[in-house]
């Protein structure tokens, strides 16, 4: 089940957070340090200033951000990849923006991610690299109209 994210929740984001932004980076060749979104001021200000969707089957098990039209952050535990439940998030923030641009941003060494993305027709945008934490990333902005 969809449903907006509320205080309960954080704990739980903060788990999947801690278990999923590494991913993002697992296949570069750079060695990324990951902070709580406790301990982070400008993850946790980007979060709170955030639309945010958990995906919850008993538990929460996966969570999407979304500011003005941009999805921050799209993560599943791992132990519940390929269920759909991606998909499923993904979907239902392309129904909230009918008629919009929806963009995000990935790795381009994301291949999963940028699996799932081409599958709901977003294009690449825009290429770039980026420093992430004194490293260069080779980073994907994508688009959708919804």
């Amino acid at each position: 089940m969809i449903r907006a994210y509320t205080d309960n929740d954080f704990s739980a984001i903060e788990a999947i957070y801690l278990r999923c932004k590494p991913r993002e980076f697992a296949n570069e060749q750079v060695e990324i340090t990951i902070v709580p979104l406790q301990d982070d001021p400008v993850r946790l200000e980007e979060f709170q200033a955030s639309d945010i969707y958990v995906y919850e089957q008993d538990v929460v098990v996966a969570f999407a951000t979304i500011t003005d039209n941009h999805i921050g952050w799209l993560y599943v535990l791992p132990e519940y990849h390929r269920q759909g439940i991606g998909a499923a998030l993904l979907s239902f923030i392309i129904q909230q923006f009918e008629g919009q641009l929806v963009t995000l941003a990935t790795t381009r060494s994301n291949h999963a991610a940028l699996s799932l993305y081409a599958k709901y027709r977003f294009d690449i945008i825009q290429e770039s690299t980026v420093l992430v934490q004194g490293s260069k990333v080779d980073i994907c902005r994508l688009g959708h109209q919804c």
